[in-house]
């Protein structure tokens, strides 16, 4: 695999696939490492950085054969654009060139260390359930985009879940967000830490996105299953068959963003486990990512 990503730029995504662009060619191409499928897509002249969120609708290779592909910009400074990529491909029209769309939030007052700063809402931890794109827009709103055939972004207000994590001696909570698609329905993984670089972590919840509701709930199973979190591209989250892969049934494993470190939590009995990685592993070309099995 390491060979076949050499030279290339690319995105990985909740349902197995990655996203591959070739500079020397503008070749762009979706591909399935396990399967060694590839489907071509659209050349792309300039895409953003590598590791940032990529969503992709459904099963490119499914009955509906249409498909959305969507690729945020990294967001690192106020002089940054707020703004994402999509490609709609598949079926038997010619796939649409890759568009870009610059998206306006609005912003929000947040303290650190030094004070108070302002700052961009933006999208992140991107994924697609039933046809539209979800994201975690903060503790009481739900992103939502959807495409007819261009890009609208709306946020829909939540009730705040009450058992939310606020360290001894903070102010507030911090948490890293994930959300996915389990069963036909957005879900979302929390992960809350104390520190400035997630020091310790004080809690780790799964809650279903109940958008007519309104709400967050709780759940204390998803099966067979194994959520796969963090790691260089922090906001990714997907799932794969947790027996089938000899990892353990109803959990989430987690990579921390900062550190060479692996959080392994039964979802069930509440209980996590902390696994060091690196230990005489020679150091590797890139940041480790997670590649789940492609799933509808």
């Amino acid at each position: 695999m390491e060979e076949a990503l050499r030279g290339k730029r690319s995105w990985v995504t909740s349902r197995g696939w990655l996203l591959i662009w070739d500079p020397a060619t503008l070749a762009t191409f979706l591909w399935d490492p396990r399967a060694a499928n590839k489907i071509a897509l659209p050349q792309w002249a300039s895409p953003p950085a590598a590791g940032t969120d990529c969503a992709l609708s459904g099963d490119p290779t499914g009955p509906a054969d249409c498909f959305t592909l969507v690729v945020l910009e990294p967001f690192e400074s106020e002089s940054d654009d707020t703004a994402l990529w999509y490609c709609h491909a598949g079926g038997t029209s010619p796939p649409s060139p890759w568009t870009r769309h610059v998206y306006d939030l609005g912003g929000s007052w947040l303290s650190a260390p030094w004070g108070k700063f302002w700052t961009k809402r933006f999208v992140s931890s991107l994924t697609a359930c039933r046809g539209k794109f979800y994201w975690p827009a903060s503790a009481d709103k739900y992103g939502v985009l959807e495409f007819s055939p261009e890009a609208s972004l709306t946020t829909l207000p939540m009730a705040k879940t009450g058992d939310v994590t606020v360290p001894p001696g903070a102010a507030y909570a911090r948490a890293f967000k994930y959300s996915l698609d389990l069963n036909g329905e957005v879900h979302v993984a929390w992960i809350f830490f104390t520190g400035h670089e997630a020091e310790a972590v004080v809690n780790i919840g799964i809650y279903r996105v109940d958008l007519a509701g309104k709400r967050f709930v709780r759940v204390d199973s998803i099966g067979d299953r194994a959520i796969l979190a963090g790691g260089s591209s922090w906001p990714f989250a997907g799932w794969c068959p947790a027996t089938e892969f000899g990892l353990l049934p109803n959990s989430v494993y987690w990579m921390h963003p900062y550190q060479s470190r692996m959080y392994v939590y039964d979802v069930g009995s509440n209980t996590e486990e902390v696994r060091e990685l690196g230990e005489g592993v020679r150091e590797p070309s890139r940041p480790p990512f997670w590649i789940v099995p492609a799933h509808h």
